[in-house]
């Protein structure tokens, strides 16, 4: 049985351990401070709470997960682990040096995976001694919920590394497909375009509930394009952009000043209880 390592107990990170728990795994979920680490459980308890009113798991079920679960604001227990799944936040620098300190912790056998949506994972192969066995991870929020992994091989993974990794996914209930090492992989460079552009058509005076009706009625998506930057996290969805815009210096991938200005104010979205709604369901 696989050993998982999780760095970052944020909202995915969070996400992960859970699913990872749920699929009988061990998993170690480290969080730079105790507080950090509270909020991780936290999240998990929510994840947890939802789970058992839905039906979708049992407290005897709960219980399990919890007992699979080790918190530890330390690194050396990572030195067991079968994979490492890093999640900390999207900066390149942060990513980087969390990678130099768990390359030298854990043995080459370990493969070092991270959960970045957009950021070069050969940048972030190239601080480690063992560059091989560096490989893109990335989960979709919610990660115990979206089935989709997309693994980026980077210009140093190995074949050996990518079919462990998808061998993972699969053990895991997801379904893994393998892409390049570039900006934004598949998903992100198709999906910022688009959300860019429901902005530009919020910011001209066409409703979100309008822009909810031509993408649920007329694309098949299960909500609109401002809930899910919402969803996804203001933030989130600038930096994916700018990291895009960066890489590839075309317009559509720049973020629009509404979405900047939002952030700049602190309107992030659901994780901040507004964004470009205010969850009362009204913009």
């Amino acid at each position: 049985m696989l050993k998982i390592g999780i760095l970052g107990p944020g909202t995915m990170g969070s996400s992960i351990a859970y699913l990872a728990a749920s699929c009988g795994f061990d998993v170690v979920l480290y969080g730079r401070s105790d507080t950090s680490l509270e909020k991780g459980k936290d999240r998990i308890e929510k994840i947890i709470s939802g789970g058992i009113k839905r039906g979708k798991i049992t407290e005897k079920d709960a219980e399990k997960i919890r007992e699979k679960i080790e918190y530890t604001t330390d690194l050396n227990p990572f030195v067991d682990c079968d994979i490492v799944i890093e999640s900390v936040a999207e900066d390149i620098e942060l990513k980087k040096d969390i990678f130099r300190r768990i390359d030298m912790i854990c043995p080459k056998k370990t493969v070092l995976a991270t959960n970045t949506s957009t950021k070069s994972i050969t940048e972030i192969a190239s601080v480690c001694k063992h560059q091989d066995r560096v490989v893109g991870m990335h989960f979709f929020n919610p990660a115990h919920i979206m089935r989709l992994v997309e693994i980026v091989r980077a210009v140093q993974t190995t074949d050996e590394v990518v079919e462990r990794v998808k061998d993972a996914a699969i053990k895991l209930g997801k379904i893994p497909v393998v892409v390049k090492d570039y900006p934004g992989f598949i998903v992100n460079r198709l999906l910022v375009p688009f959300l860019n552009h429901a902005i530009e058509f919020l910011a001209s005076g066409i409703s979100s509930e309008t822009l909810k009706k031509v993408a649920t009625l007329g694309l098949g998506h299960p909500m609109g394009p401002i809930e899910l930057a919402d969803f996804i996290g203001l933030d989130v969805v600038q930096a994916m952009g700018e990291t895009l815009y960066e890489g590839f210096k075309d317009e559509k991938f720049a973020p629009p000043i509404l979405l900047k200005n939002l952030v700049k104010a602190g309107f992030l979205g659901v994780k901040t209880k507004k964004g470009f709604l205010d969850y009362d369901g009204k913009k």
